[in-house]
C-alpha cells in the first residue's frame, strides 16, 4: 500500500486494477462536564434554617451524554429531572445541552458556629459511543461502548 491509499492489484484478463480510497482517519469526541453550583439563600442565621441549591449541568464536550445525569454532594441529596425534559428531549444531553438539579440542606449548630456551609459537588453522566463493526453503518451493526465520566 504504501501509505498512499492505494492498493494496486491485477485484473483477471492480465491488465492492472487500481483502487483509489482516502487514507484511513478518525475523529474522536471529547466528553466534557461542567458544573456551576449556587444557593438561593446568601445568609443563614439559625440551626434548621433550610439553604436552597441549584446544579447546572453542561455538557461542554463534543459528544452526546447519555442519561441520566447525576450529581453527588458531601452534603445534601440531589434530585436531577430526566434528560428527557432538557434540549431535543431524547435520552442525551448533548453538546451544549444543559440540566438543573437541586437540593436542600438544613443548617446545622456546626455550621452556625463556623459561619460557613462547604459542601462538594461532583457531576455524573455517561458517555456512549457508536462502534461500527465491519458490515458497514447499518442499524444491525451498532453498539454502544459506555463509561460513566465524573468531573
Amino acid at each position: 500500500m504504501g501509505g498512499r491509499g492505494r492498493e494496486p492489484g491485477r485484473h483477471r484478463r492480465g491488465g492492472r486494477v487500481r483502487h483509489d480510497f482516502p487514507p484511513a482517519s478518525a475523529v474522536y469526541a471529547t466528553t466534557g462536564l461542567t458544573l456551576a453550583k449556587s444557593a438561593t439563600e446568601s445568609s443563614f442565621t439559625l440551626p434548621g434554617d433550610t439553604l436552597h441549591y441549584s446544579y447546572l449541568v453542561t455538557n461542554n464536550g463534543f459528544a452526546p451524554l447519555q442519561g441520566p445525569v447525576s450529581v453527588s454532594d458531601d452534603k445534601a441529596t440531589v434530585t436531577c429531572p430526566a434528560v428527557t425534559t432538557v434540549g431535543d428531549l431524547d435520552n442525551y444531553l448533548d453538546p451544549g445541552e444543559a440540566i438543573t438539579c437541586t437540593a436542600t440542606y438544613i443548617v446545622t449548630p456546626g455550621d452556625v458556629t463556623a459561619a460557613s456551609v462547604t459542601n462538594t459537588a461532583t457531576p455524573r453522566a455517561t458517555a456512549c459511543a457508536l462502534v461500527i463493526d465491519g458490515r458497514g453503518a447499518s442499524p444491525g451493526c451498532l453498539s454502544q461502548a459506555c463509561t460513566t465520566i465524573r468531573k
